[in-house]
């Protein structure tokens, strides 16, 4: 359950700024893996000494995450038949 706080906070989107505690928790996996994870990709600032993170930047180490979908090959067409032109 979001507290008054932490849903004022997601409303404002990828603007939004948590305490590291708090974002961890808002992330799908075990609270010390999240933490783990936010480290690991330099995530986490300190204002006034505390540990804090820009939801904007977990976002994007989040998409930075998703596969790209390889492109497909063009398809190889036969050759056209050589013809002789003009006479």
């Amino acid at each position: 359950m979001l507290k008054p706080r932490d849903e004022a906070r997601l409303n404002l989107g990828d603007a939004a700024v948590f305490s590291l505690n708090r974002a961890a928790e808002l992330l799908p996996f075990s609270d010390g893996e999240a933490r783990t994870w936010l480290e690991a990709r330099g995530l986490i600032r300190h204002i006034n000494g505390r540990a804090v993170v820009r939801w904007r930047d977990v976002l994007d180490a989040l998409c930075d995450n998703v596969p790209k979908a390889k492109p497909r090959p063009s398809q190889k067409r036969e050759p056209l038949p050589r013809v002789r032109l003009g006479g």
